[in-house]
């Protein structure tokens, strides 16, 4: 949650290169490039604000906090123990990419409705005139939808009108499957990182430096796994009906754009993912270390 809070302004230049209709080279595009976004979003809607959904820094991140609640305690929680119980010793990279996968996908089927709410806040955001309806933004001249930072409202205006419960956790599918090769990548690459600056060049497992040296490299795989599933997430998510199911937006996206398509926002993921894993998992191995439990 502190990592998600400091980066949240990554996710949003995120979802609105991924979810605008246009892909970023087409001419008419409104947003154009990571930079193209970023200063788009700080000159018509500021760094924040906290009575709209506006800005760089706040759209989203209610329903985000919400999700690293559950979602990422579950992620991370559950990898040592999932590692243990399968007997997975330090020198099997294969093993402790199948613990991540399993500890990713267990703990994202919580927070698809979290998912669900951040992409289309953050995705929504734009500066409100005095006409009430937005002024810049992928939304313009639309009325908005959610309230700013009222989780328990669009929760419940989301349960009302996309069919209840179902409608809720719609898009579960791209959801476990990013889950999936997040932790995969990110906690088997960053475990087994660890085991060879350890056993190779014998640094010390506690050391900040490890942790910090270690999720560098878990960024990096991260940002490029990732980023097909992270994608059809977000365009399946945004609910507006564009897409029949999983399986078409996946046939459209090849079919118009190709494998670049994909690939949408990689950059602002790729910013997102190096500084979070820096700030988030050292962070996870020093708690666990105060606590009792020793690094991973």
């Amino acid at each position: 949650m502190t990592a998600s809070t400091l980066l949240n302004p990554m996710d949003v230049v995120k979802i609105r290169l991924q979810t605008q209709p246009l892909a970023p080279s087409h001419p008419d595009a409104m947003y154009r490039s990571t930079l193209h976004t970023f200063r788009t979003i700080m000159k018509e809607e500021g760094l924040f604000s906290i009575t709209r959904n506006q800005g760089l820094w706040l759209p989203g991140i209610a329903p985000s906090l919400c999700r690293d609640a559950s979602y990422s305690a579950f992620r991370f929680g559950l990898y040592g123990p999932v590692k243990a119980g399968l007997g997975i010793d330090d020198s099997n990279l294969a093993g402790k990419i199948l613990a991540g996968a399993i500890s990713g996908s267990t703990g994202s089927v919580l927070a698809v409705p979290t998912d669900r709410l951040k992409i289309r806040m953050q995705r929504e955001a734009g500066r409100v005139g005095a006409s009430g309806e937005y002024e810049t933004g992928l939304f313009r001249g639309k009325k908005p939808t959610y309230p700013n930072l009222n989780v328990l409202r669009s929760f419940a205006m989301m349960h009302a009108n996309e069919g209840g419960l179902r409608g809720l956790w719609s898009g579960w599918e791209p959801t476990m499957a990013r889950a999936a090769l997040l932790a995969a990548s990110q906690l088997a690459t960053y475990d087994h990182t660890k085991y060879v600056l350890r056993t190779s060049f014998g640094w010390d497992a506690a050391s900040p430096w490890t942790h910090v040296t270690a999720s560098f490299c878990a960024g990096v795989v991260a940002a490029v796994t990732t980023q097909p599933a992270d994608t059809v997430r977000s365009v399946v998510m945004t609910g507006d009906g564009k897409y029949k199911s999983v399986g078409d937006a996946v046939a459209h996206m090849a079919r118009t754009e190709g494998v670049r398509g994909f690939y949408r926002g990689v950059l602002p993921s790729y910013m997102r993912f190096a500084p979070h894993f820096t700030v988030a998992l050292p962070l996870w191995e020093q708690v666990r270390i105060l606590v009792g439990l020793g690094t991973v």
